[in-house]
């Protein structure tokens, strides 16, 4: 996927999304409609999250992204569940934590930026972010 006015992250998010949406239709229907349920409402927060702290000011752009991260982790937890339920293959599994395994790096650094920033500011170092 290729957009102009999406951001790395966004991009990636995505491009794990996706592949997800065409894969759960082969869970089995009462985890589809339990655990992918769950999944995709992490997906949609985290995209939410992300787009949000896009355009917010420097603090709450911090917990935004914290939030994220946070929705991250949780959802390379969700694909841990589903290969416990037999539901994807290590293989599949592996490609998706893998990935979703960058996003929450892309996000940590975001995070870090935005809190070296923050302390710029905080000593006056910086007029406005």
């Amino acid at each position: 996927m290729q957009n102009k006015k999406l951001s790395v992250i966004l991009i990636k998010v995505l491009n794990i999304y996706i592949p997800w949406i065409k894969e759960s239709r082969n869970i089995s229907k009462i985890n589809r409609y339990s655990v992918c349920i769950k999944v995709n409402k992490i997906f949609d927060d985290m995209i939410e999250l992300i787009s949000e702290a896009q355009f917010s000011n420097e603090v709450s752009k911090l917990q935004l992204v914290t939030k994220a991260n946070v929705k991250n982790d949780t959802l390379k937890f969700m694909f841990y569940v589903l290969l416990e339920l037999k539901e994807l293959d290590m293989i599949k599994c592996e490609r998706y934590t893998s990935d979703i395994e960058e996003v929450g790096k892309m996000l940590y650094g975001w995070k870090n930026q935005i809190i070296a920033k923050t302390k710029l500011a905080d000593k006056g170092q910086l007029e406005k972010y």
